[in-house]
């Protein structure tokens, strides 16, 4: 498995690698930097599919344990998606089943997430991995609903719960709001001059993938290590970039 976490921009479109387990953990607020809401007893619903036949390729539930739930796509799962996303585009949506027959089949849903999914081509590895996040290192992708504000945070495994130190809102800052904020320092241009080449390079990814960007992870360095920034110009850079959002 390569290093690099499955990640999604801010717009909720998806990208993974062939092979690789897509894991997600979700949590909801009812608003900005409020309390997570108690899951227990919802169930709540992963599918990726075709764009324009709308065939489900893959779909998985999962149930609420406390204040989370886990929904997870083993490596066959997207490397068999990976074969299908050559011939069409393809779609990965979440939402809450709000209704399921005997069957299982969901009846009224609620969507949380929906995007563009992008499955990137990687040599064939071991395809089914334990999906146990809680107990090994498989990468996964903290997603946060915050249902007053209609607005959906990415967040990749390992960011700080709270980054209030730092001046801004719970969880990763949108992509589009820190560039925002480099355009209006008039460093944008920089930092677009000293992406990676290297289309596998992880800075190169996050930047072409719209990845969200906090305090700490390698978008974040990779831009105050081009612009020689101190960690109070970081501070300022991200407080700036809340204010665009």
């Amino acid at each position: 498995m390569t290093s690099i976490a499955p990640h999604f921009n801010y717009a909720g479109d998806a990208a993974v690698f062939a092979g690789e387990p897509l894991v997600v953990v979700l949590t909801l607020l009812s608003e900005e930097g409020g309390a997570p809401i108690e899951l227990t007893g919802r169930t709540f619903v992963m599918a990726a599919f075709r764009g324009k036949t709308l065939d489900v390729l893959a779909s998985v539930k999962g149930e609420g344990d406390g204040d989370v739930a886990q929904l997870a796509f083993t490596g066959a799962q997207t490397l068999s998606m990976y074969a299908a996303g050559r011939a069409t585009s393809l779609r990965l949506q979440i939402f809450e089943a709000l209704a399921v027959d005997n069957d299982g089949e969901v009846l009224s849903r609620s969507m949380l997430s929906s995007g563009a999914l992008t499955v990137l081509a990687s040599p064939a590895l071991a395809a089914d991995a334990t999906l146990d996040v809680q107990t090994n290192a498989q990468p996964y992708v903290a997603v946060t609903i915050i249902q007053a504000a209609n607005e959906v945070q990415f967040v990749e495994r390992g960011a700080p719960a709270d980054l209030s130190a730092f001046g801004f809102p719970v969880g990763a800052v949108p992509a589009y709001a820190v560039l925002i904020a480099l355009a209006d320092a008039e460093k944008l241009q920089d930092i677009r001059d000293n992406i990676p080449a290297d289309i596998n390079d992880e800075v190169a990814i996050r930047w072409n993938a719209g990845a969200p960007i906090k305090p700490g992870d390698a978008m974040a360095e990779f831009i105050q290590d081009t612009l020689a920034y101190s960690d109070g110009q970081m501070t300022a850079l991200f407080t700036a970039a809340v204010a665009s959002v």
